[in-house]
């Protein structure tokens, strides 16, 4: 927990890099779709569902936590 200032920032850092990686599987689940493989283009954008879900609750909690210090 050092690397952060408050529990606000931990938050607002992870959502980030949920979004980065949600970005990188809807484009990589849209480029399966391109390729004709249906199969990997579910389970791509179930991925990126799952880290674009993430991404909401982890910016939810970080206004729980606004102003809040170790």
């Amino acid at each position: 927990m050092a690397h952060y200032k408050n529990q606000e920032e931990m938050f607002q850092k992870r959502a980030e890099n949920n979004k980065k990686s949600g970005d990188k599987y809807y484009a990589m689940g849209m480029q399966a779709k391109e390729n004709g493989d249906d199969k990997k283009y579910k389970q791509y954008m179930a991925q990126a569902k799952n880290q674009y879900k993430m991404q909401d609750d982890n910016e939810r909690k970080a206004q729980e936590h606004a102003g809040k210090s170790w």
